[in-house]
């Protein structure tokens, strides 16, 4: 028996009809297209029924009328051999209605071959609400919503075909008037609005996408391939504009022709298990977008502690271990040189716990001298100890043209280096060094020594929260204080 990936990737291949012929004296199966640019393909199968049936491209209901055809076929039955079902040609496609019709060539009476064709007619056989079930792409229940144990199936299944390296992304839609759009709507009508909605969604995502229905209102979209934050922020904003145009179209039934949509997104690397993960983060995501009058996109944001008052002590604690350890020094009697000394190891180990406590990869903090910025400490992870330095994202350089690339006071963010723009006369230039995203801010002390703090990615793409940006502050407490003995 073939293999399954051989199934779908001989069946798939073929373009229109599906011509097939069966030889009942060798017990093989052939199946071609009839394109002319197809005519010479061909793959022989034994036992191409059960092979089809195990690789699930049979819709489930329609196993048994589709094994009766099979077995009409491999007899060579007298007559017409005609049936209807449900098949999917590739693993993540939709179940499409086909009507097979084959008859049987008999050789001095004896059956030898059977000849015949698959050909698409969902078009004809579907119903409305089959249409929009297809759209979708997963069975849903008499109240319109999407199975849950489907979706759990398909969403697996989704995630396992994709690359562990690959992003895969969640973008949850709710719209709050929907039900005043469909209501008073009759049957067809609603699901021509459903559908149309759908497609307005669906056509802003370039690569595959699954669709489920988890409320009157409420639609998400799973996406493999993303290769920026940037890609999936188009996306997300290609949609919105998209159904902005559809409340247009119902002004009469909406107040300004707004459909009241709200997003939550979360964007994940294709880990083992991020199927059951993936989703409840996007609609934690969406709760948030929900409840915020002004911010109608949201992404997930990861806590590093699941208390926020407990994280916030651990911050203040890394950055008073630092000052007293420097306190102590200077009671000591310490040298210029040896407090410089004790401020620089400080900060170092300021730099590894706060690296480490949010998850960076790189951490680095330039100071302004009579040279301009240098990089006076930095902490990186064991993912950036591939990294060449000459490839890390070095803050130094002239300060004029450093400080024209950093906001100072607040924190200036680059998710994606793809967007970032032209940077060549900033230190090292983004586009030459292999940092995927980053953040950093500049701050002066009282006594006029100016510092960058930087933030770095190198190998996975990052969206930044507001819990990430705390630990600037930490570095910020610390640094204000050891900076008189760093500086020159």
């Amino acid at each position: 028996m073939r293999e399954v990936g051989d199934i779908f990737r001989e069946v798939s291949q073929a373009a229109g009809d599906i011509v097939f012929r069966y030889d009942i004296v060798t017990e093989k199966f052939m199946q071609y297209s009839d394109r002319s640019e197809l005519a010479k393909y061909g793959a022989w199968l034994s036992d191409f029924d059960s092979s089809m049936i195990n690789a699930k491209m049979i819709y489930p209901d329609d196993v048994e009328a589709f094994q009766k055809l099979a077995d009409r076929i491999k007899s060579g039955d007298v007559g017409t051999i005609e049936g209807f079902f449900r098949m999917r040609l590739h693993i993540s496609a939709d179940y499409r209605w086909y009507r097979l019709l084959a008859r049987t060539k008999f050789e001095q009476g004896v059956p030898v071959e059977v000849l015949g064709r698959v050909t698409d007619v969902h078009d004809y056989m579907a119903s409305p609400k089959e249409k929009a079930v297809g759209t979708i792409g997963h069975i849903m229940d008499m109240m319109g919503l999407s199975d849950e144990k489907e979706v759990i199936e398909t969403l697996e299944r989704y995630a396992s075909k994709h690359k562990s390296d690959v992003m895969l992304a969640c973008v949850i839609y709710d719209i709050s008037e929907y039900n005043n759009v469909v209501c008073g709507m009759s049957r067809n009508k609603e699901e021509e609005f459903l559908i149309n909605l759908i497609r307005r969604i669906r056509r802003n995502y370039p690569h595959g996408t699954l669709v489920c229905r988890a409320a009157l209102g409420r639609f998400a979209i799973f996406t493999g391939g993303i290769e920026s934050i940037t890609e999936l922020g188009d996306a997300v904003a290609g949609s919105m504009h998209e159904l902005q145009e559809l409340g247009i179209q119902y002004m009469d039934r909406l107040k300004d022709g707004d459909l009241g949509v709200c997003v939550g997104v979360n964007y994940e690397k294709n880990v083992c298990g991020i199927g059951h993960d993936i989703y409840d983060r996007a609609e934690q995501a969406l709760e948030q977008a929900l409840r915020n009058d002004t911010e109608k996109i949201v992404f997930y944001k990861k806590h590093t502690e699941p208390s926020e008052e407990a994280c916030s002590r651990q911050d203040d604690s890394i950055a008073e271990n630092a000052i007293r350890t420097i306190e102590k020094a200077e009671k000591k009697g310490y040298t210029r040189g040896k407090l410089r000394k004790c401020a620089l190891k400080c900060m170092s180990d300021l730099l590894e716990k706060v690296g480490k406590l949010y998850g960076f990869e790189r951490v680095a903090l330039s100071v302004r001298g009579s040279e301009g910025y240098t990089e006076v400490s930095e902490w990186h992870g064991k993912a950036v100890d591939n990294i060449p330095d000459g490839c890390r994202l070095h803050v130094s350089g002239e300060p004029d043209i450093v400080e024209e690339k950093v906001t100072f006071w607040e924190p200036y963010i680059v998710n994606d280096v793809n967007s970032y723009p032209d940077s060549s006369a900033y230190g090292r230039m983004v586009g030459l060094s292999a940092v995927t995203s980053f953040a950093q801010a500049g701050f002066e002390c009282n006594d006029g020594i100016r510092y960058i703090v930087s933030f770095e990615y190198y190998t996975q793409s990052h969206v930044w929260s507001e819990e990430k940006l705390n630990a600037l502050n930490i570095i910020k407490y610390a640094a204000d204080f050891c900076m008189k003995y760093i500086g020159e």
